[in-house]
């Protein structure tokens, strides 16, 4: 029994250590690319998204891709990340962090509790699959995090236009392949997080999935986009004049 102690012990203080070591980026701006995998147009599209979110919404998004996990799971990273950051007002628990890591193919979505009426888990995986997924095999990841932020502002905002966009280029058109496909993938996640639940709330919502990269996986189709098809709306998503600078700590 004593036996079996210390070596929970040391299991944890192994974990302890490893988490301590890593180098969490700073999260000074809305996108830190890190990885250098976010082209510059679209790096300029989604400050200025994130910047009109947070001044209409006062949700505060973080965007981060890093080079490695270094050997750390995607789901403690986030955590740890979202905290050690302080991504959103801290009497509101209302912030968004999309952590992107390609060369472990992986990316995760953490929400503050702050958002669960507008974005739920299994809302936030349906994103994840039908738009993070598809683009990112193709490699377009400043196209799938941009469409991601349009899709989640639409929800923030109760913007049924966009949300109806949302539905049409990326549900409705099967954009991802196979409809049984995502059907069973779908219902997974669903049953997945139900049995989550009954092992209680941790102190973030979150998703998880591993990304299609070209040249990994397969069975994912390409589709439209987003910026495709919104037209007039991006009249909408840009406000003229300055920008209010995020406040990582509230």
């Amino acid at each position: 029994m004593k036996k079996n102690i210390i070596a929970i012990f040391s299991v944890f203080s192994l974990i302890v250590s490893a988490v301590s070591a890593v180098n969490y980026p700073e999260v000074t701006d809305f996108v830190i690319d890190n990885a250098g995998i976010i082209d510059d147009s679209y790096e300029a599209r989604i400050m200025e998204l994130a910047k009109e979110i947070e001044k209409q919404t006062t949700v505060e998004v973080a965007v981060v891709t890093i080079k490695t996990l270094e050997g750390m799971d995607i789901e403690t990273y986030a955590v740890e990340l979202f905290e050690k950051a302080g991504i959103g007002k801290k009497d509101l628990d209302n912030g968004l962090l999309i952590l992107i890591a390609p060369n472990e193919q992986r990316y995760r979505i953490e929400v503050g509790y702050g958002l669960e009426g507008t974005m739920p888990d299994i809302r936030a995986r349906e994103i994840g699959v039908n738009i993070l997924t598809p683009n990112f095999k193709r490699g377009e990841f400043g196209k799938g995090i941009y469409d991601t932020l349009v899709t989640i502002y639409g929800y923030l905002s109760d913007n049924e236009e966009i949300v109806s966009k949302y539905h049409s280029v990326y549900v409705n058109r099967g954009s991802i392949g196979s409809t049984n496909m995502l059907y069973f993938i779908f219902m997974f996640l669903v049953f997945a997080s139900l049995i989550g639940g009954m092992f209680g709330k941790r102190r973030h919502r979150m998703m998880f999935l591993p990304i299609f990269l070209p040249g990994f996986g397969g069975g994912f189709r390409g589709g439209g986009g987003l910026e495709e098809d919104l037209g007039d709306l991006e009249e909408d998503l840009v406000v003229e004049g300055d920008f209010q600078e995020v406040g990582k700590n509230g």
